[in-house]
């Protein structure tokens, strides 16, 4: 909203009505880089006619230098380059990958940044949205092509595993490219890769590889709370598998924890994926413990924070727990999650394994013995804290910024 002096002492408004910026009608500011006109208008004193076009610019375009500080915006502008985040999330494959990316992007403000999706991960897009970031959903099979039109500087693919075609094409077309966990054939195209799910570093052998709980990315929400405190007693127990849960383990670990005696109070967590929230609620009103639901909530870490035990899937989860250094039960939803070193040898982890192989009683046996020992708990608690992951996100960017420094040295020029 704009203000005019009427005299030295009293503003006026420039406008009728308040409301919203976006709803105003446009107008246009002169940025005086360049008029073409007819040479007959010169001649008559100015350079517009009584009918006059304009080239619409961008912000970075139209920047006019008058002072210092239009000069510091300028050379800002400048130095920045373009990032594509390429990212999948849907029921099948949760929304990880998508909320490691908006960490990373949340950090990367110094740079022109925008997502791009297939028409399978919806879900993602709207996580997206919802954080106010550009976001294109394409079709499968167009993803390549809007990425080569709009031309980034470097693309960071968190898809899982990538083709070797597609691949290829973003590295001809000068294209940096940052891939996290792919192991697939197109993994050796690319200019950097990393996983922290591994650190078997003969998986991937070379000096672009990284690999490792080292590697991990925490949300900001998680440098925001202290680790707990082991109690003598077992107090709260957290339940939650992720945005989706395909496997429904949710209701499946209520129910069993309902047979397993005790005076503790259970909060599950359910994700924005999930579809089968009423099932849960029902049952947690006629459980034999306390259980509170919690569904979609934006803030995760509020729950983590006041918990003594946590029962998981083998995803990134497991490292926003040990950033807590919570003791982690972890029951994987599917095979590749039996692979994830950190979750499957951490000693501050124990692992049922794939979902399918858990039974009532194994997980019965498990799950007392955690609640017995305090003892236990503390040996837990501690190696996750000595793991460090909240070092993690440094780590990951020292690798993206090597990737925009790299990008500044390939032939293709963004004007």
């Amino acid at each position: 909203m704009r203000w005019a002096k009427s005299n030295d002492r009293d503003l006026v408004p420039l406008y009728h009505e308040r409301t919203n910026r976006q709803q105003l009608t446009p107008t246009y500011r002169e940025t005086g880089g360049v008029v073409v006109c007819k040479r007959s208008l010169l001649y008559t004193g100015s350079r517009f006619g009584p009918k006059s076009g304009i080239i619409e610019l961008n912000r970075t375009e139209g920047i006019d230098i008058d002072n210092r500080f239009d000069w510091w915006v300028a050379e800002k502008s400048i130095l920045r380059q373009k990032v594509c985040f390429h990212v999948v999330g849907n029921r099948e494959k949760g929304v990880g990958h998508v909320e490691r990316a908006l960490a990373l992007a949340d950090r990367m403000i110094d740079h022109e940044l925008w997502f791009l999706v297939n028409e399978s991960s919806k879900l993602a897009g709207e996580i997206i949205k919802q954080r106010y970031y550009p976001v294109k959903i394409v079709s499968s099979g167009k993803e390549l092509s809007t990425i080569i039109e709009d031309k980034p500087n470097v693309v960071i693919n968190d898809i899982l595993d990538t083709e070797e075609g597609f691949m290829k094409s973003l590295k001809t077309s000068f294209i940096v490219t940052v891939n996290f966990e792919d192991l697939g054939p197109g993994s050796k195209y690319a200019d950097y890769v990393i996983n922290e799910m591994y650190n078997d570093d003969t998986i991937w052998p070379g000096n672009n590889k990284f690999s490792g709980h080292r590697y991990a990315c925490l949300r900001d929400e998680f440098y925001l709370h202290s680790p707990i405190k082991i109690k003598t007693s077992v107090e709260n127990l957290l339940v939650l598998f992720g945005g989706t849960d395909p496997n429904n383990l949710t209701l499946r670990t209520i129910q069993w924890l309902d047979n397993i005696p005790g005076n503790w109070k259970i909060t599950v967590v359910l994700g924005v994926g999930y579809d089968q929230a009423q099932e849960v609620v029902s049952f947690a009103g006629k459980s034999n413990h306390l259980i509170e639901v919690v569904n979609k909530t934006s803030v995760i870490s509020r729950y983590m924070a006041d918990t003594d035990i946590a029962i998981t899937s083998g995803g990134r989860t497991v490292f926003e727990l040990a950033a807590f250094g919570i003791p982690t039960v972890v029951i994987a939803q599917n095979e590749r999650e039996t692979t994830h070193v950190f979750a499957n040898h951490s000693p501050g982890v124990i692992p049922l394994g794939l979902h399918s192989d858990v039974t009532p009683s194994y997980f019965r046996d498990r799950i007392e013995q955690l609640l017995s020992s305090s003892m236990l708990r503390e040996k837990m608690h501690q190696t996750l804290l000595e793991a460090k992951v909240k070092d993690g996100i440094n780590q990951v960017f020292e690798i993206i910024k090597k990737a925009l420094e790299r990008s500044k040295g390939t032939s293709y020029v963004h004007n």
